[in-house]
């Protein structure tokens, strides 16, 4: 019997190294991907941090412990139970790798596959987390029990980025789906887009996030301009209005005008849950 308690307890303490290994390298990963200034180290950073972020999962599934690495890490808790989380590595040429991963109590963490490069077109399609489109998401707002309006971030070029918001649904027969026809077409009122997809040039500060004071889903008015940046081009800038949406059942519907004055970014989740993350 004492011996089996010391071959356990030896087991226990195994264990407990190889976790807090596993952290280090976590974190010595995520400084590289986020911060390394040669293009092919942050590659090769951000693959070795997903590799090792797959076998931690495996002991602590929904991410519960305190670790440094974590604040490469953007963390949404949906609720008790649901977690998104999701990180980003910046490649060559003003690119950027995503990694995604979906955790729910009791169940094995669900990756979120990146097939497809996030496009205006993708607003009136479906998508599911082996077909993903990838980008970063920054805050979200539960719908109902089993629906939540997610926002992401995808820097696409050095001088424009998109901002999107999607509907993430846990259907009754345990299937996952991204988007569906919830937001209000503000161009033919009545209909409905699968998700809102924006562009705008990479010098603006834009607002697209959830105001829980006013409980609506509110951004910037975009106009077309000429950028400012050498060799941009045309591109979207903020004209100083606001419009939105406002949830109506599961419906996200068109409010044209909020108000006029320059309107503070509402709030984005707090230190622990974005990590280096600031929204732009």
């Amino acid at each position: 019997m004492i011996r089996i308690i010391s071959l356990f307890n030896i087991l226990l303490f195994t264990t407990h190294i190889l976790a807090q290994d596993i952290e280090s390298e976590l974190f010595f990963y995520g400084d590289v991907m986020t911060y390394a200034f040669e293009d092919e180290n942050r590659l090769r950073a951000a693959s070795e941090f997903s590799s090792l972020l797959e076998t931690y999962l495996e002991a602590n599934p929904m991410l519960e412990k305190e670790a440094d690495f974590k604040k490469y890490l953007i963390i949404l808790d949906l609720d008790k139970d649901r977690k998104l989380i999701s990180w980003k590595a910046k490649l060559k040429d003003y690119k950027y790798e995503y990694g995604c991963y979906l955790l729910e109590k009791d169940k094995d963490p669900l990756p979120f596959v990146r097939t497809e490069t996030l496009s205006d077109e993708m607003a009136f399609m479906t998508s599911t987390p082996e077909d993903w489109y990838g980008c970063q998401y920054y805050n979200f707002q539960k719908m109902s029990k089993n629906q939540y309006l997610i926002l992401g971030i995808d820097p696409t070029s050095e001088f424009d980025n998109q901002k999107i918001a999607d509907i993430l649904t846990f259907n009754k027969d345990g299937s996952i789906t991204l988007g569906g026809p919830h937001f209000e077409d503000k161009e033919s009122l009545g209909t409905y887009a699968n998700r809102i997809i924006i562009s705008y040039s990479s010098d603006a500060a834009v607002t697209f996030n959830y105001n829980p004071q006013l409980n609506i889903l509110i951004k910037d008015h975009l106009e077309p301009r000429l950028g400012m940046q050498a060799g941009q081009g045309a591109t979207n800038i903020p004209d100083g209005t606001y419009e939105g949406y406002k949830l109506d059942g599961d419906k996200w519907v068109y409010v044209e005008k909020i108000f006029d004055h320059v309107y503070e970014t509402a709030p984005i989740p707090k230190p622990t849950q974005s990590g280096l993350f600031k929204e732009k």
